[in-house]
């Protein structure tokens, strides 16, 4: 308990004080903060193992003085030892931010609501799209990178119509650049409805109305997004996605040992050995 609260107390000074902004910028210096937060969780380790020490109660310092203004310890150790963050686990089939996904689930309902009609661009008069705040705020029209793509529901939605699919390819530059996404892109408004961002998180409501060039609308509402714990995915559409991912990487055969290893992790005998063929 001791050596656990030095490497609290350490490891809570070697964070970053990061913007949100970078993503709503398309800003490519927000990659590196999970990756740089797992590097100094590491060096937290080998400081105190070096017998370095922290501040005193370095958590409470931090998040009243530096990273934020208030500290809860009683929000940390709430229900500690019997819930469990891990079983809450999010599985993404977009390649897009988490807070566009609620209007992507919003559109498809409209869609079959409608009979699964196919839509084309020239359709389309405008989109209204109504979402809690951390969604509302991914609203951005006039999209210059791939990275910014994936940040904003105008263009998820507009790309989506344009290329019917919300694949690796529809947010690459190619797809920046088509001047049809970009058209409809601007066609899309996003605003925040207080009462969706009231019941956040326990749901990611979004309403989402498609007004047709006929004059005809058509309406959608996601509830709770697809791929959270309380709404997963069938097991059919996650691996799917895996294999979408890996065989471009590894090839055929290589993904399908991986994903046999992973389904059957426990049996594994030696991880670093079947990790071993794994490098890119």
């Amino acid at each position: 308990a001791a050596q656990f609260a030095r490497l609290s107390n350490c490891a809570s000074t070697l964070g970053l004080a990061t913007s949100r902004t970078t993503l709503l910028e398309g800003a490519t210096v927000r990659n590196p903060f999970t990756g740089h937060s797992g590097q100094m969780g590491i060096a937290a380790v080998r400081m105190v193992e070096c017998g370095f020490t922290g501040q005193h109660d370095g958590p409470g310092a931090i998040f009243t003085q530096v990273l934020s203004d208030r500290f809860a310890p009683e929000c940390v150790i709430d229900a500690l030892g019997s819930h469990w963050l891990s079983t809450l686990g999010y599985f993404k089939l977009h390649p897009t931010g988490r807070y566009v996904h609620a209007a992507l689930d919003a559109f498809d309902d409209a869609l079959h609501r409608a009979g699964d009609v196919p839509l084309q661009p020239d359709d389309i008069r405008s989109i209204d799209v109504r979402a809690y705040l951390l969604a509302a705020m991914l609203d951005g029209q006039e999209i210059d990178s791939s990275f910014g793509a994936r940040f904003s529901i105008p263009f998820a939605l507009a790309t989506r119509i344009v290329h019917r699919h919300t694949g690796l390819p529809a947010f690459e530059e190619a797809a920046v650049a088509n001047p049809s996404v970009r058209a409809l892109a601007r066609k899309v408004r996003v605003t925040e409805d207080p009462a969706h961002t009231a019941a956040y998180p326990a749901t990611q409501r979004c309403d989402l109305t498609i007004h047709l060039a006929n004059g005809n609308r058509l309406d959608g509402h996601c509830e709770i997004m697809r791929g959270e714990p309380e709404r997963p995915h069938p097991p059919a559409a996650l691996r799917a996605k895996f294999f979408d991912l890996a065989v471009p990487l590894w090839g055929e055969a290589t993904a399908t040992t991986l994903h046999a290893g992973l389904m059957a992790v426990d049996d594994i005998p030696r991880f670093g050995t079947f990790g071993a063929t794994l490098a890119l």
